[in-house]
């Protein structure tokens, strides 16, 4: 669904549990209504994902039982095996063209269906460190709604980091950082500083979360 692993879904969203624990930040963090919230939190860990097991099994029995118990004379018992065998197979894909359709139904009855495809991708990009972290998760939602350039920045180190280039890309942005911080030289020693102005604080509040953000990324990449 909505362009993330089928199997990384089911078990994201095993239980209510999870899934409560997985999407109430983006709740909380105003990325999702509480609609969508209590309706994800329902369907997820609902009976839909069990729908190809369900329908395989009970093809199963039915044409075992039907060719032992029902039918006169009996099926031999390699024909049950094999009939047996090839209703599983049917209906293990009729069960998840049902469950596709679910899902589908699913993502149509919720009020905004693109943003909750993001948070899934969101999810799934983060989950080896921020499903362990759920404070860097709650940091990462505030930054993608609240700095949504600062995230964009975040996703190209996270993917040159990626390529096997973590200890260049560290060392480039602590001294592009330090080039920032350092005094500028060619200054006029006359030349009197004005007092910050509200933009100036602003750029200030966002460095400073970008460079907790970093600082949260490298150490985890260190692990």
């Amino acid at each position: 669904m909505v362009g993330v692993d089928a199997q990384w879904l089911l078990e994201t969203f095993s239980s209510r549990d999870k899934a409560e624990s997985a999407l109430r930040p983006y709740l909380e963090g105003g990325a999702m209504s509480e609609h969508d919230y209590n309706l994800a939190i329902s369907f997820l860990p609902g009976k839909a994902r069990y729908y190809p097991v369900i329908y395989s099994a009970g093809a199963t029995v039915l044409v075992a039982g039907y060719g032992r118990f029902v039918k006169r004379p009996p099926w031999a018992m390699s024909r049950v095996v094999g009939r047996a065998s090839a209703a599983n197979v049917a209906g293990f894909m009729f069960g998840a063209v049902q469950r596709a359709i679910a899902h589908r139904e699913f993502y149509s009855s919720l009020d905004d269906g693109p943003a909750f495809a993001g948070i899934l991708q969101h999810l799934a990009q983060d989950d080896l460190y921020t499903l362990s972290h759920p404070q860097a998760r709650l940091f990462s939602i505030a930054v993608i709604t609240e700095h949504p350039q600062v995230a964009s920045r975040w996703d190209e180190i996270r993917a040159v980091n990626a390529r096997g280039g973590k200890s260049s890309t560290w060392v480039a942005l602590r001294q592009g950082h330090e080039r920032r911080q350092a005094p500028d030289n060619d200054l006029p020693s006359t030349q009197v500083p004005q007092p910050a102005n509200n933009a100036d604080i602003e750029r200030a509040r966002e460095q400073a979360s970008f460079d907790a953000m970093l600082e949260a990324e490298r150490k985890a990449a260190g692990r």
